[in-house]
């Protein structure tokens, strides 16, 4: 499973699909730097590249939804053209991510405004640090289900519980999959911001998008190999 993930946007015509990506990903900061003097251009590269942005998580949500119907190849582009549209669309597709990581999020704001700081330190580093290992281990069935059912599906913590011991052990090597490419993707982050602009601006990018694509064809596998155990088409 891993190693076909790995291989997935590099596989038939899914390394077109990458390297557009990139390169849709790259053109705000590059034409930033390349034209410093126009007129409000670091506002304006900044607005685009959030869209741009948004665009792409539209994007990787329909990556997840081909990959969950066992589809080999990536989807065509979104069709959203308006603002609005990509706003609401994007805003429900962070829901289940919000969600899985909600206690830790509290933890945090609790933590600030009790002591002041950002700082994590003894009991509440480990909290922290508990409660990321129970949101990373439920968000591969809270992106699953809400891909199925709808964002809110996703507060329904005892029937993702039992969809993941109905999946059994793969469940727990895809969370773990998708914490290591994090965690790679993270450190990788600092050592491209050394390299010329020119030249960490689209690797920064590709980095990004391929540890999307990637993540995204673990989940949506994962449950087109377990579908008959979830019954959720049934």
């Amino acid at each position: 499973m891993l190693l076909d993930a790995a291989a997935y946007p590099f596989r038939r015509n899914n390394g077109m699909f990458l390297g557009m990506a990139t390169g849709v990903g790259s053109i705000p900061p590059l034409v930033a730097w390349l034209l410093p003097g126009l007129p409000y251009i670091g506002l304006l590269a900044l607005l685009v590249e959030g869209l741009v942005l948004c665009y792409l998580l539209i994007y990787f949500e329909q990556v997840l939804g081909a990959n969950t119907r066992g589809d080999p190849d990536l989807p065509m582009w979104p069709e959203e053209t308006d603002v609005q549209g990509l706003a609401e669309r994007v805003f429900q597709i962070l829901i289940p991510v919000v969600l899985s990581f909600l206690p830790l999020i509290a933890l945090v704001v609790v933590h600030v405004f009790r002591t002041g700081e950002w700082t994590l330190t003894g009991g509440w580093l480990w909290g922290a640090i508990g409660l990321f290992a129970a949101g990373a281990l439920y968000l591969p069935i809270a992106l699953l289900v809400y891909s199925f059912y709808g964002e809110w599906a996703v507060l329904n913590l005892a029937g993702g519980a039992r969809s993941i011991a109905r999946i059994g052990g793969s469940y727990f090597l895809v969370a773990g999959s998708l914490v290591g490419l994090l965690g790679v993707f993270l450190a990788l982050v600092p050592q491209i911001a050394k390299l010329p602009f020119l030249l960490a601006v689209p690797i920064h990018a590709f980095a990004f998008c391929y540890a999307m694509l990637v993540s995204m064809r673990l989940v949506g596998a994962l449950y087109a190999r377990h579908k008959d155990r979830l019954g959720w088409e049934s």
